[in-house]
């Protein structure tokens, strides 16, 4: 039984897509559609899934219109998307009612890894586009200049549920005496563990940081910190900063979004608010030079 059950899955492969994923063809074929493809990993966070997800608009826009895009990993954080974010990507949205409750409600990426073909580079869009459906179990291979080349499309398909009215009141105040307002993204967490500690900041290391930063204007600067840890001024002694409370990831990612710049650390949390609001980003280390953060500091205000 188990073997014909394999057996069947496997020979009716883009059948099982298409009831699964509910692909309506004629809408594809209308749309000149060759290929949908279905982005299954799970691995990251909020951020990581993000890039991934504008990487793979970037590649629907560039090789428009042979390409539609179906993303089951931002499921599990549908609670930090809008309305306006396309999970369903691409020129055009070839999936029934069916398939957007699927993404709401159930996860599939376990069984959609038993589907041929499938890969995990866009390397070789001319291949993918052979296949009807092509299954993506993670992503190499991208082209940075794709995702910078169609930003603002991307960014028109990605939309996050924040809280405005918090937001608002919080970049309102954190701007209120300021010349230039840089974020400062403090991620503990995770990262007190992660790969043994190599990218974990100490506080006083970002407080320095942004110590030189002021230092390297003569311009009046404020700071806005989110952090994934409660944090308190006292900590940032010598420095106008507004810390952001009671918000959601979503939130900090818009509110540092709509800063001059941002300092942090290296994560993708930090990347990806900085292409969101096309700033420049400081990446800094524990134990930076003073000079190196001065230097990097240029950027700021130069944009």
């Amino acid at each position: 039984m188990t073997i014909i059950s394999i057996r069947i899955r496997y020979h009716n492969a883009h059948a099982l897509v298409e009831i699964l994923m509910c692909t309506d063809q004629r809408a594809a074929k209308a749309a000149k559609i060759s290929t949908t493809l279905v982005y299954t990993d799970d691995q990251g966070r909020l951020a990581n899934q993000l890039f991934s997800h504008a990487h793979l608009l970037a590649f629907c826009l560039e090789h428009s219109p042979r390409f539609s895009l179906f993303n089951q990993s931002l499921a599990p954080f549908r609670q930090h998307l809008g309305r306006g974010t396309e999970v369903f990507g691409g020129p055009a949205r070839p999936f029934t009612l069916v398939a957007r409750l699927l993404f709401a409600r159930w996860s599939i990426r376990r069984f959609m890894k038993l589907i041929p073909p499938s890969t995990n580079s866009l390397a070789r869009p001319d291949w993918l586009a052979r296949h009807r459906h092509v299954v993506l179990h993670g992503l190499r291979d991208c082209d940075a200049s794709l995702l910078h080349r169609h930003r603002e499309g991307v960014l028109e398909r990605i939309a996050l549920r924040y809280h405005q009215e918090l937001v608002d009141e919080i970049a309102a105040r954190a701007r209120s005496d300021c010349d230039y307002l840089i974020g400062v993204h403090i991620r503990h967490g995770d990262f007190r563990t992660f790969a043994g500690g190599a990218l974990f900041v100490p506080t006083s290391d970002y407080a320095r940081a942004m110590l030189e930063v002021k230092k390297s204007t003569p311009h009046r600067i404020s700071f806005l910190v989110c952090s994934d840890e409660r944090r308190n001024e006292a900590e940032f002694p010598g420095l106008d900063v507004t810390i952001a409370t009671g918000t959601s990831p979503a939130d900090d990612l818009t509110l540092l979004s709509r800063c001059n710049g941002v300092i942090g650390c290296h994560s993708t949390f930090a990347a990806w608010a900085c292409f969101a609001g096309n700033i420049p980003l400081l990446p800094i280390e524990s134990g930076m030079p003073a000079a190196t953060i001065r230097e990097a500091a240029k950027e700021f205000w130069t944009r």
